[in-house]
């Protein structure tokens, strides 16, 4: 099945690989991961410990990961919603404590005592 639509397919297939090939490639890491390049402002202890930092919690992740999928899904629908759920909380517990701090400082500068 060979038509005039085939040799205009064949002439536009072409110009995409001309196009690839005049486009310099860049460089990635294993697995088609782009490379992190970190900001300017970062000091040299951060950039140092970035990649330390990511390939922990990535490890992290992969145990939990595997722990969960040989448990019962129950199991890791559970601890998904205890992670999902422990974040707002901690959010709003830690804004009480500070409308409080605030609250006592307020107080104590409009009684006077400070």
């Amino acid at each position: 099945m060979v038509d005039e639509g085939m040799a205009a397919l064949r002439r536009r297939i072409r110009e995409v690989e001309d196009e690839e090939v005049e486009e310099p490639e860049e460089e990635e890491e294993e697995g088609g991961v782009d490379v992190f390049v970190p900001p300017g402002e970062w000091t040299e202890l951060e950039r140092r410990h970035h990649g330390l930092y990511v390939a922990g919690v990535r490890e992290a992740l992969g145990i939990l990961f595997a722990l969960l999928v040989r448990a019962r899904p129950g199991l890791g629908a559970g601890v998904v919603a205890l992670v999902l759920l422990s974040v707002p909380a901690t959010v709003l517990l830690v804004s009480a404590e500070l409308v409080r701090a605030v609250h006592s400082i307020s107080a104590a500068v409009l009684s006077g005592r400070m």
